[in-house]
């Protein structure tokens, strides 16, 4: 309705400023746009305004990027479905195999991404952008799936040529994703670790079920029986109140003997911040004081060309380069004397960002990002 009034204003003060905008709308169907037409000459007859054809196209963009119209060119009414799909898909995938926690999307909350993108990318399209007054709080509550989406986003606009994606839209996104991540939680074997393995940890085990009730606790034990017994493939989290000197391949999340609000957040982190990952092997890190390699790189950087920039924060930056000569992916970490820390990419020319890549990345990200040391803001720049 806003911006119904908008153009009303705007018509009858003579002040239209989308002259230019009519070549564009023939690339979509007739059918759709005519319902643009309809609305224009409603509003002519109601308000004693003449609608040109440049603001019947502004109509039509607004309620396409509402989600009220699905946009389809005249020749091809399936192709916008099947790159939404495919856009979706490749997010869930990719996200997968950052994310330390598996997770899937039941077909429901599937079929819901789906209703979300097809809106989401026509603002995009249409460089309209939208607030999510749940934003901070967002930001607050789920910075890894944040901070997990941001990094996906960046290489789904350099994979599809995208137009830039604000947090805000990410923001969105983070919902459905986190849902997922929540779903996979809701469904844990949980082996609780206390000093005795009596005592409190009945009071803790009945806590813990509170807060998190379709978990299944498969076994209460001491730090001195767990040391002994490390026959874990069953369980997917342990909980410990006290500290554990064994290396284990599970997500271990330390918690207080009363089990409070701050101890359920914790649990949470333990999974999305968990040791589960990529092979990154084939990626070679060169930390700013390495002098010799650096030296090396960084003349190589300057010979190449820059992409893309991923603003995660003033003080944190990703950045990538590209070169017809490099073979391999190379990263730079590189701070200089205000405490900004700048991650630069450097690969091939056509080569897309691998998965391996962007595993390193997000386990890099998330040590300068919520490991404690950056606070604020996520935030894309092109």
């Amino acid at each position: 309705m806003t911006h119904i009034l908008i153009l009303i204003y705007r018509t009858k003060n003579g002040k239209t400023i989308y002259a230019g905008l009519q070549a564009e709308a023939n690339q979509y169907d007739s059918s759709f746009y005519s319902v643009s037409q309809k609305i224009a000459r409603w509003l002519e007859d109601i308000f004693s305004i003449q609608v040109n054809q440049e603001e019947v196209f502004y109509i039509y963009r607004y309620l396409t990027s509402s989600g009220g119209i699905t946009v389809q060119p005249d020749n091809k009414p399936d192709e916008v479905d099947q790159r939404l799909e495919e856009i979706a898909r490749e997010m869930i995938r990719l996200s997968g195999r950052i994310c330390p926690i598996p997770f899937a999307f039941s077909p429901s909350l599937y079929q819901a991404l789906l209703l979300h993108l097809r809106p989401m990318m026509n603002r995009i399209i249409y460089n309209i952008e939208i607030k999510n007054s749940l934003l901070d709080q967002i930001k607050e509550e789920f910075p890894e799936v944040m901070l997990l989406l941001e990094l996906v986003i960046w290489k789904i606009r350099l994979q599809y040529r995208l137009p830039y994606i604000n947090e805000a839209e990410i923001s969105y996104l983070v919902v459905y994703f986190q849902s997922a991540i929540e779903e996979a939680i809701s469904k844990k074997k949980v082996m609780i670790v206390c000093s005795t393995g009596v005592g409190t940890s009945h009071l803790l085990e009945k806590r813990i079920k509170n807060h998190f009730p379709e978990w299944n606790i498969t076994h209460i034990v001491s730090a001195k029986d767990l040391e002994k017994d490390m026959k874990l493939e069953v369980v997917d989290l342990i909980i410990s109140t006290v500290k554990l000197d064994v290396s284990l391949d599970k997500p271990v999340a330390y918690v207080s003997a009363l089990f409070n609000k701050a101890d359920e957040k914790r649990i949470r982190e333990s999974f999305v911040t968990g040791q589960r990952g990529l092979i990154t092997e084939a990626t070679e890190v060169i930390e700013d004081d390495q002098q010799s390699s650096r030296n090396e790189i960084s003349k190589e950087f300057s010979q190449a060309t820059l992409v893309d920039c991923l603003a995660i924060h003033e003080a944190l930056e990703l950045c990538l380069y590209r070169t017809a000569t490099q073979r391999s992916v190379r990263i730079l970490r590189r701070s200089d004397s205000k405490n900004k820390t700048k991650l630069l990419v450097l690969m091939g020319e056509k080569e897309a960002v691998p998965d391996t890549v962007m595993g390193t990345l997000y386990r890099m990200l998330q040590e300068d990002y919520t490991g404690g040391t950056i606070n604020g803001s996520i935030h894309s720049n092109r």
